[in-house]
């Protein structure tokens, strides 16, 4: 009996890994060809970690910040012994080490890491796909690239206003500053970067999966969602342990 022979897929040979970084942008259906065939992430997510410190390292100053103006609403810690918050944006070696080691497991574990696994999980096991973890890992560690980009332009506006309240979504129709409500988390959160980086998900699920644009932006959408709000769920344990007000 003859065997039944599949249609090849298709495969972009011989693209190096700068043509893939660029590719992201301009041609993402060529990267995903190729991440489908020969999936890869470590070089992009090294890439992701090294800009990210680099741009938490600038805006370090507006970060410690933004850190004072939270904690001052905190009538617990705001009754702190005087110079306590002026040392808060005082910048130090151990507060550089911090940030980078904390770049490092934001962009693994929740960037890319959980994120991965929860569209895993709802495309394999959910809707009944077949791609491997690797696969995936590399299509949302090269997709991330997208966010990194938005948090490089975002860099010299953070810098002239001197605050980390630099918004390019939905947070711009909310008074600046409102960090405590949980409405002005979760429209930061969808900017215009995150939204691009979804839709390139997508498409490259659909490259990996041969699912369609919206059933693939639907699984994709959904993962994500679930990331922020976990991510919005621990700021707000976090701030309520603390004494400093949250509000919706």
């Amino acid at each position: 009996m003859e065997q039944e022979l599949k249609p090849a897929e298709p495969q972009e040979e011989g693209m190096g890994f700068f043509a893939r970084i660029s590719g992201i942008f301009f041609e993402p259906k060529k990267v995903f060809n190729f991440l489908n065939s020969k999936p890869s992430w470590l070089f992009a997510f090294l890439l992701v970690v090294l800009i990210g410190a680099v741009v938490a390292e600038i805006t370090l100053p507006q970060s410690l910040l933004l850190q004072k103006e939270i904690v001052s609403q905190s009538p617990r810690l705001s009754s702190a012994p005087t110079g306590t918050l002026e040392k808060m944006t005082q910048i130090t070696t151990v507060k550089r080490v911090v940030t980078f080691v904390s770049e490092i497991i934001r962009v693994l574990l929740f960037s890319l890491v959980l994120l991965t696994a929860v569209i895993y999980f709802l495309c394999n096991i959910i809707l009944g796909g077949d791609s491997s973890f690797k696969k995936v890992l590399s299509v949302v560690t090269y997709t991330s690239l997208v966010p990194t980009l938005g948090a490089i332009l975002k860099t010299p506006l953070i810098l002239v206003k001197n605050s980390l309240d630099v918004q390019i979504g939905l947070a711009l129709l909310m008074p600046a500053g409102d960090f405590s409500k949980i409405r002005y988390m979760i429209l930061s959160a969808l900017d215009i970067f995150s939204i691009w980086q979804i839709i390139l998900i997508a498409m490259g699920i659909t490259v990996l999966y041969k699912f369609s644009m919206t059933k693939a932006f639907i699984a994709t959408f959904v993962s994500w969602a679930l990331l922020v709000f976990l991510g919005i769920g621990l700021s707000v344990l976090g701030m309520s342990a603390s004494g400093i007000p949250v509000s919706w």
